[in-house]
């Protein structure tokens, strides 16, 4: 089952570890587009094993919203124990400022100095990071021991939004829509498929 993917913990453990005064910003860096100060991450799946597509079930009754985002409306509930069809996800969140101090092995072709962005967390200390307009894959090298660059980060902003997780869904019956309350949702990961067709 998966619990609570609407959660800043993750991202914020890994720069809460190495978050440091903000700094002056560069005038050639360029942030990760954003809408309001929310990255949007099509497709994106926060978290260890997160694999949220195919037949998921929800276990209690849960919202069903119109669109992703702060806008978005209620136009349904999925019922204790219906299956639908996750077809698209969504994450949102702030990303957060940091400083490459230590150049590493991994990931390449980062250099002391360079500004990058935190995105979305893959689990284990790992998250998605923004690059002169690339996504990167990096990793805490405090939490996993490795060749991991490493990164200063800033502290998140104040009043920043917590991250959420989007999965829209298709229904056999009903409206289809986007669901953010994971909690009550099973068969959503590739650790969470016992039982699941």
């Amino acid at each position: 089952m998966i619990r609570s993917l609407v959660l800043p913990l993750g991202l914020a453990f890994v720069l809460a570890s190495s978050a440091v005064a903000a700094r002056p910003r560069p005038a050639n860096v360029t942030p990760p587009t954003t809408a309001d100060g929310v990255y949007v991450d099509h497709g994106g799946c926060p978290g260890e094993g997160c694999s949220m597509h195919g037949r998921i079930q929800a276990e209690a009754a849960v919202t069903l919203y119109d669109r992703p985002g702060p806008s978005a409306a209620a136009v349904g509930r999925l019922e204790a124990g219906e299956w639908v069809e996750a077809v698209d996800t969504e994450v949102r969140l702030v990303p957060v400022r940091g400083v490459v101090r230590e150049s590493g092995k991994l990931p390449r072709p980062l250099a002391r100095g360079d500004v990058v962005y935190g995105l979305t967390p893959t689990g284990e200390g790992c998250l998605d990071l923004w690059r002169k307009g690339a996504v990167l894959d990096w990793c805490d090298p405090e939490s996993i021991g490795s060749d991991y660059a490493r990164i200063d980060f800033d502290p998140p902003p104040a009043g920043a939004p917590p991250m959420v997780f989007w999965v829209r869904v298709k229904r056999l019956k009903g409206p289809d829509g986007w669901i953010r309350d994971l909690a009550d949702i099973r068969c959503g990961g590739q650790m969470d498929r016992e039982g699941c067709p």
